[in-house]
């Protein structure tokens, strides 16, 4: 079981391309996170714009559903490139959860800058 647990941390871990991957995955999240909470920033407080304006509340609906479609494209490619591992299907599943528990837990706490705007 170690041995396995071993091959799994140096395939996956230390192969140049997968820590790449992760890491541009990483900074796709957190720039989907921080423009939503742009876009509900700029929807939700209209007295601290520069106008206040319809328009810029529409612009911030538009920014939360580019933000939206940008992070569930950027977890759907996360999740297959778990897929392409070839590990076991249980491993693969507790895989794509901590994935997508994480993916959630960045945008959590990118959402909690918001507060201070």
């Amino acid at each position: 079981m170690l041995h396995f647990l071993h091959l799994v941390i140096e395939t996956a871990l230390f192969n140049k391309q997968v820590t790449k991957e992760i890491f541009e995955h990483l900074r796709n999240l957190m720039l989907c996170a921080f423009l939503l909470a742009i876009g509900s920033a700029t929807s939700s407080q209209p007295d601290k714009l520069i106008t206040g304006t319809p328009i810029e509340h529409t612009a911030g609906i538009l920014i939360i559903v580019i933000a939206i479609t940008l992070m569930i494209l950027n977890l759907g490619d996360g999740i297959r490139m778990i897929r392409r591992l070839n590990f076991h299907l249980i491993l693969s599943l507790l895989l794509v959860l901590t994935y997508i528990l994480i993916a959630a837990r960045i945008v959590m706490l990118a959402w909690g800058f918001r507060i201070g705007y």
